[in-house]
């Protein structure tokens, strides 16, 4: 149908997107897709590489999937402004993105 034909055609593969809004506050969207049905790590770290928040970890179906950052780490107290790194990772393919944090 013309709704279909409109879509943006799926990407052949593996997808990290970038987050948005980014700077942000007080939260942003993270989104990727994935070709195939995939055992995913979807973490962010800070600068300097130490593990902040771990988003997502094991098995995900094929497609878009998004989650939502609210500057918080994993025991749940909010991080500061500053630069962090999202990580997607799977058994064929690591992918990263920057983002800012503006307190």
């Amino acid at each position: 149908g013309v709704a279909i034909a409109a879509q943006k055609p799926f990407p052949e593969g593996t997808e990290l997107r970038a987050n948005y809004p980014n700077p942000f506050n007080p939260a942003t969207t993270l989104e990727f897709y994935l070709a195939r049905q995939a055992d995913v790590r979807f973490i962010i770290y800070d600068i300097d590489g130490r593990l902040v928040r771990t988003l997502y970890r094991g098995e995900l179906a094929a497609g878009t999937h998004r989650y939502v950052w609210s500057g918080k780490d994993d025991s749940g107290k909010r991080v500061s402004s500053g630069i962090y790194i999202y990580r997607l990772t799977t058994n064929r393919i690591a992918q990263s993105g920057k983002m800012i944090l503006l307190r």
